[in-house]
């Protein structure tokens, strides 16, 4: 019983240490700034284009109405993370 909640203790102190060392998406790091600059949150407008096995993503991400970035990607995920990124150079 000790032995398991030694464990569990350690399991939950590595994932935590985990976490903290992970740097903050960009995503997550320009809906911290809009709401710091007391922003609405970005609304992100997703596209594809290409063929179907092989699509390309392209995100623009718009704050109050006002385009602030671009991405493309592989995925959706990693197009609005660099929307998000270029975003946050701009506000």
């Amino acid at each position: 019983m000790i032995q398991h909640i030694s464990t569990s203790l350690q399991k939950s102190q590595i994932g935590a240490a985990i976490a903290m060392a992970q740097p903050q998406g960009f995503r997550n790091q320009l809906n911290n700034r809009c709401q710091e600059q007391h922003k609405p949150r970005p609304v992100y407008e997703d596209t594809t284009s290409g063929p179907q096995n092989n699509i390309t993503w392209s995100t623009i991400v718009y704050i109050d109405g006002v385009e602030h970035g671009r991405g493309t990607g592989r995925s959706r995920d990693i197009a609005r993370e660099a929307a998000a990124q270029i975003a946050l150079q701009h506000i």
